[in-house]
């Protein structure tokens, strides 16, 4: 299955808000099922992300404000040097 991911880096504030866009970008990946590639947010040292994408959770990285559905997840990225707000959903699944 294809799963649309679009990263949104930057600066927020105390309250989680975005206070300054540094980059964005999307992409498609394919993974087996959308069970699989939620579950991989809960273990970021899986080797499904490692081998095919390893920079999607760099090394020492935090995941926070973790959420998803059937169709949709988010979460905020901590790299050490800035903060990501990661999009995802499934292809052709979008309301």
């Amino acid at each position: 299955m294809k799963i649309i991911e679009t990263n949104i880096s930057g600066d927020f504030d105390f309250t989680g808000n975005f206070t300054k866009i540094i980059d964005h970008q999307s992409r498609v990946i394919e993974a087996d099922s959308w069970e699989q590639y939620v579950l991989h947010y809960y273990s970021t040292n899986s080797s499904f992300f490692r081998n095919k994408f390893p920079q999607t959770f760099p090394e020492q990285c935090t995941i926070s404000r973790l959420n998803w559905n059937d169709y949709h997840l988010s979460c905020i990225i901590d790299n050490g040097q800035f903060l990501t707000y990661r999009l995802a959903y499934k292809e052709g699944e979008c309301i």
